[in-house]
């Protein structure tokens, strides 16, 4: 019974062990947009729903922009919400 089940087990656990996890940072509480304490806002629904229709899971980091940009450029986080090209981080930054 065992060698018939254990095959299956592995197909349907295989997708879930394929999932990437995105690491992406929000600044700290900036209401409407982050609500760091309660895992909402609008930037932060729009980031995780567009990350997770992909596919992939998040891991979020909240910090300041300052700390975020240092943490994206040690190559610590995979992407920021909402930062562009003035702030001197050398990215790939989306077409606005």
């Amino acid at each position: 019974m065992f060698r018939r089940v254990w095959p299956w087990l592995l197909v349907m656990l295989a997708p879930g062990a394929l999932a990437e996890s995105l690491r992406i940072g929000f600044g700290t509480n900036k209401p409407p947009y982050v609500f760091e304490g309660l895992s909402r806002g609008l930037e932060y629904e729009i980031v995780v729903a567009a990350v997770r229709a992909s596919g992939d899971e998040v891991a979020v980091r909240y910090a300041p922009m300052e700390r975020l940009h240092l943490a994206i450029g040690r190559g610590e986080l995979d992407g920021i919400a909402t930062t562009n090209a003035y702030s001197g981080v050398q990215v790939f930054y989306s077409q606005p």
